[in-house]
This record gives C-alpha cells, sequence and structure tokens, in this order.
C-alpha cells in the first residue's frame, strides 16, 4: 500500500542520487479541463488560468494537457487528488482515466499538506547540490530562493501560461539540445501549463529530472499566498491516504 511518507522518500533518493524522474500533478482544476468544462481563476492571486471549452483557442491547450495525464514512461508519475480530498469515485475515476500503473501513479497533494514541511527542509536544501532550472510567474521575485540558479536557467510566464506561452515547450526544448542540459532539475511553478511542460519535456529528452511543483515556493518568490498550507492552515498536518 502506498503512504504519503514513502511516496516523498521516493522523490528525495531520486534527487539525491541523481535518478531522472517526471511528476506531473493533477488536481480538480486539471481534471475539470480534461473533462471539457469552463473554469476561471484568472482573479486568483496574480492570475491562474482559465479555460472556456466553446473558444477555439483553448483545443491545442486542452488537447496537450489531455495527452499529459495518460502519457506512458516508467519514469513518468502521474499524480491524482486523493480519496481522502475528493472522495473515493472521484479518486477512482481520475485513476482509471490516467490510464496509468499503480506504480506510475503518486498524489497530486505530494509536496503539500504534511509533507510540505519536509518539502522546504528536505527537498530545497538538496538542490544546492543539483543544477537548477526554474519556470515560475512573471511576477515572481528570484533573488532569495533556497537554491542556487542561474538567470540564465529562469523561464518566466505569464497568468494563463497555458494559453499564452506555448512557444516556451519548442525554447525549452531547443535550450536542452543547444546547452546539452542533463541531470537538471525542472521545477516548474505554471498551473496546467506544468503538467504539459513536465510531458513533453520529458518525452523529448528524459535525462533531467522535471517536477510540477504548483504554489510550493510561492512564498519564497514573494507571490499571494493563495494556499491555506502556504499559510500555516491546518492543512499542514493532514497525512493524505491512498
Amino acid at each position: 500500500m502506498k503512504t504519503f511518507e514513502n511516496d516523498f522518500n521516493f522523490v528525495m533518493d531520486s534527487i539525491k542520487n541523481k535518478k531522472n524522474i517526471a511528476i506531473s500533478r493533477y488536481g480538480d482544476g486539471e481534471l475539470i479541463i480534461i473533462e471539457g468544462i469552463a473554469i476561471n481563476l484568472l482573479d486568483k492571486g496574480v492570475g491562474e488560468f482559465e479555460f472556456d471549452p466553446n473558444n477555439e483557442i483553448y483545443k491545442l491547450s486542452q488537447k496537450l494537457l489531455s495527452e499529459s495525464f495518460v502519457y506512458h514512461s516508467d519514469s513518468y508519475f502521474v499524480g491524482v487528488a486523493c480519496k481522502c480530498c475528493v472522495g473515493e469515485d472521484r479518486f477512482n475515476y481520475m485513476k482509471i482515466k490516467s490510464t496509468q500503473k499503480e506504480s506510475n501513479l503518486t498524489w497530486a497533494n505530494i509536496f503539500v499538506n504534511s509533507n510540505y514541511k519536509r518539502f522546504t527542509n528536505e527537498l530545497l536544501p538538496e538542490l544546492k547540490n543539483r543544477e537548477v532550472v526554474l519556470i515560475c510567474h512573471e511576477k515572481g521575485d528570484t533573488t532569495n530562493l533556497p537554491f542556487n540558479v542561474k538567470d540564465e536557467n529562469i523561464f518566466k510566464i505569464k497568468s494563463n501560461a497555458w494559453l499564452h506561452n506555448l512557444h516556451l515547450i519548442d525554447d525549452l526544448k531547443r535550450y536542452i539540445s543547444e546547452n546539452n542540459i542533463i541531470n537538471h532539475v525542472f521545477l516548474i511553478s505554471a498551473g496546467p501549463f506544468a503538467n504539459i511542460l513536465v510531458h513533453q519535456l520529458h518525452s523529448f529528452n528524459n535525462n533531467n529530472t522535471y517536477l510540477d511543483i504548483g504554489s510550493t515556493i510561492d512564498g519564497y518568490l514573494k507571490l499571494p499566498l493563495t494556499r491555506r498550507y502556504l499559510r500555516g492552515g491546518d492543512t499542514l498536518n493532514k497525512t493524505c491516504i491512498w
């Protein structure tokens, strides 16, 4: 049986031992988009994302997101919403819809709730021993991060990035090829665009680690703290179950 702690241990061991993996996490927002349901979170924080199923401009982005959910690789892991957060029916639905083997599934919440303290106290410091590439919101302040990242390894995105920044897929592939980027850790904070990037970059070059880290470093980036766990909420004590 999977445990919240052991899945986090797996990520930590992979980073320490330079075993390259990819983690793409799907919460309610991502699943709603895959199902073709409208959502608008552009008024949240500095602006997150929106999806209008009746607008053709979102067709390609939705297709790429859906493909990322069912992409298969031994080193690619899909995070789904757990039964303690969304109920057993929704949890099982996501597992089945992802078409992933059980061994390639993990928690959408793997870096938050009771694992968040370990994320900040263990995973982020461990990144000082790795080369890091960061993809984050253009309003993020990257001057005081708890790990080292070169200016040329920082890529900024706009709100609703999964629509407005799709060019970054090819830009990053070219950057990886031209600079022979291997054994780097890509930290991607970009809403549903993170899922797309993790898939696209891993399928292009699986010699790096690609992590969808969501809002976990918003505090370090001096962005609005829109999640309870970032504000010291009671979810920090919640250990999710499988």
